[in-house]
């Protein structure tokens, strides 16, 4: 051995299974003990943080970004991410608010439209909405399958063209103050409402709750029970 210059090989360590065990529990499950942790610090600097009232306003606060994130979450099982999904979600809404406009307001975005679309012209806007942010995320989309970008590098590029769209489109108008009362008052439905025969405080739950837990039962479903989900994870993981 000393004269071909090679050395032994050493001795592997047996792995203790207890211990690989522990580890891998650690690992796949780190994020939701760091905010068990955070939750447990803030809750006894803040003993009011874990009463109803504020976790009902933070499911409330945190409903919209969540539905976002439920829209993003089969990019990131596919590894890769888009930044720009914030200003997709205003340009839709400002078709959508643009479209119901009151047609009494002097100042609309849409001079010609002298007459309420009505209930059922609801529909328009909303598909409308879903059409603009469809071929929003088609320009990334292009950009990642056909000019082989990363997703990161063409999403950042298209947030700030699709914030100076919105911005164009919008004109520095007034828009939400022009709305329909009964669009404003579907943004403010609450499904459950009561108060504390003491303390008089309010306690309320936001419809956009239950719209957030009913889309992640949905999309759980399709990442782990259908062909497209499993096809996600394994193009994600080896594509």
């Amino acid at each position: 051995i000393q004269a071909m210059d090679i050395k032994p090989r050493a001795r592997t360590k047996a792995v203790n299974p207890k211990v690989e065990k522990t580890t891998s529990f650690l690992l796949n499950y780190a994020l939701f003990i760091i905010m068990g942790l955070i939750l447990v610090v803030v809750s006894i600097i803040r003993i009011d943080f874990l009463s109803m009232n504020n976790i009902l306003n933070i499911l409330q606060n945190a409903s919209t970004k969540g539905i976002l994130a439920l829209g993003c979450a089969g990019l990131i099982v596919l590894a890769g991410t888009d930044l720009s999904i914030g200003r997709v979600l205003g340009i839709s809404a400002a078709v959508t608010a643009s479209l119901v406009q009151s047609t009494s307001y002097i100042s609309r975005m849409y001079p010609t439209m002298v007459e309420p679309l009505g209930a059922f012209g609801l529909l328009i806007p909303l598909f409308a909405s879903i059409a603009v942010a469809v071929a929003f995320c088609m320009i990334n989309g292009f950009g990642v399958a056909k000019l082989h970008l990363h997703a990161f590098i063409v999403t950042l590029g298209t947030q700030t063209f699709f914030t100076g769209i919105s911005m164009g489109l919008l004109k520095l108008k007034e828009i939400t103050s022009t709305l329909p009362d009964g669009m404003k008052a579907f943004g403010k439905l609450y499904i459950f409402e009561s108060a504390d025969p003491v303390t008089g405080i309010r306690f309320t739950l936001s419809a956009m709750v239950l719209f957030l837990i009913a889309l992640c039962a949905i999309v759980s479903f399709i990442l782990n029970k259908t062909m497209f989900g499993w096809a996600l994870y394994a193009i994600g993981g080896n594509e």
